[in-house]
């Protein structure tokens, strides 16, 4: 083993237990002595502690086996911290509610009449560059550090939280190291649901993230997708200035989800909030429209984001099928029904594929429509188009029991919706298309506006 690194490692073990206030023949210096490490260096953690317990820790050497430089004998130290000591020999200085900056070689206290102590700091020590040099000729005992580098504090540097509705009231802090990056929150298109990652922000609950301001009036908005800690350090004399930023919180009510993909937009929910970045093309995805969706009551909000060109968001090339009705699925559609609740804007649903095809006869007593099986009257749907095509199969409404019948005596077809408020959308980009199974029957039909009256005779 290298005689230096044994040394320190001797000197750190034995200082474990021994306070340095004795230069005693019997002390632990008296040893260093005697075997020839006459040379120490102090290190003062100043007001904290290192893991092993103590304040203080010395660093011995033996000055005959120090290189030579200049007429000089050199030493390189070595960081109380630094791995090189060895496994369980590192100590890390710490100190509650402060920020450790490095180690000096000089350290001037100042007691105020409060009581209250300040430090002032110069010659920090650049272990990479810095060499202890001593002089060849003179005698060292242990007991008097050639050196004592103090450790440096300054308040913690933190980022503190707090709701721009609210901004007395600390939600979070999150401490960091001096010149930290954090992330602002952004919304994850890799996720199944299109959620919002939060990072080091707080979550608040019943709120989705909206903006972050630098100020509690939410004049001055923090752009980009990082944000440094404004507080600056001078290692020069380490003091700190503004060891604490605080961030305000603009929120909106309710969860929401940014949509991007089209699994994402598989996946949302009859109750959920969202925003549909941009266009999605579904052709490609299989079963690519949730049948909850399609039965269900649609109570949300679907919001498409404006895209550059002015327009709609897209949603194209989506297909559903009629399922067998039972007698909770009362309604089918993109969406089964769109009650007063729900909000629906700013979005084209091209090329929707309505498939009633699935060989049950239909029950007498629903409704069905490309956009919805029923629209509430007081549903907020603006900017919304339709297009597509409604296929209807004489498998699925012939009933073998009759030579003939009419939808309009029991159920409800329509190109928009079966039944309800068309909101004013235009229904005349919808083809109406019939399927003949090969049975021995025909099937006609009627449009009066938006409704869909079929014609079924048997042969």
């Amino acid at each position: 083993m290298n005689k230096r690194i044994r040394v320190i490692l001797l000197a750190a073990i034995a200082l474990i237990t021994v306070l340095l206030v004795t230069s005693c023949d019997d002390s632990p210096y008296g040893t260093y002595d005697n075997f020839g490490y006459g040379v120490s260096v102090k290190y003062d953690a100043n007001g904290g502690t290192f893991t092993a317990g103590t304040s203080v820790i010395v660093d011995t050497y033996s000055l005959e086996s120090l290189p030579t430089m200049n007429g000089k004998k050199v030493a390189k130290l070595m960081t109380p911290d630094d791995e090189g000591r060895g496994s369980g020999n590192s100590f890390i200085p710490s100190k509650t509610g402060y920020t450790f900056v490095g180690w000096y070689a000089e350290c001037n206290r100042t007691e105020s009449p409060s009581g209250e102590t300040t430090y002032e700091y110069s010659k920090m020590w650049d272990f990479k560059n810095d060499r202890l040099e001593l002089d060849p000729n003179k005698e060292y005992t242990a007991s008097e550090p050639v050196l004592t580098l103090y450790a440096a504090w300054i308040p913690e540097f933190k980022f503190e939280f707090y709701s721009i509705d609210d901004p007395n009231t600390l939600l979070k802090e999150y401490k960091v190291a001096p010149y930290t990056e954090i992330n602002v929150p952004a919304w994850d298109k890799k996720s199944s649901k299109g959620a919002i990652k939060m990072y080091q922000f707080p979550e608040i609950d019943g709120k989705t993230f909206e903006a972050v301001y630098a100020d509690p009036e939410g004049t001055v908005k923090l752009s980009g997708e990082t944000i440094m800690h404004s507080g600056q350090l001078n290692y020069d004399n380490a003091t700190a200035t503004d060891p604490v930023m605080k961030l305000y919180i603009e929120t909106i009510d309710g969860e929401w989800y940014h949509i991007f993909t089209a699994n994402q937009l598989r996946n949302i929910s009859s109750n959920g909030n969202y925003v549909i970045e941009n266009d999605i093309d579904l052709e490609n995805v299989t079963r690519n429209w949730a049948s909850y969706l399609t039965y269900g009551k649609f109570t949300g909000k679907l919001i498409g984001k404006e895209q550059e060109n002015g327009e709609a968001v897209k949603l194209k090339n989506i297909s559903f099928y009629q399922a067998t009705i039972g007698a909770d699925k009362y309604a089918t559609g993109l969406f089964g029904q769109i009650t007063s609740e729900a909000v629906i804007e700013n979005i084209a649903f091209e090329n929707v594929t309505m498939n009633m095809d699935t060989g049950a006869p239909m029950r007498k007593d629903v409704s069905f429509g490309l956009l919805a099986g029923i629209i509430d009257a007081n549903a907020t749907l603006n900017g919304v188009t339709v297009t597509g095509t409604v296929k209807v199969s004489t498998k699925c409404v012939f009933s073998p029991d009759t030579s003939s019948y009419r939808t309009d005596a029991g159920y409800s077809i329509g190109l928009i919706c079966g039944m309800g408020a068309t909101h004013g959308i235009d229904y005349s980009g919808i083809l109406v298309e019939i399927v003949n199974d090969g049975d021995a029957q025909t099937i006609e039909y009627e449009l009066d506006g938006n409704s869909l009256v079929l014609i079924v005779n048997k042969q």
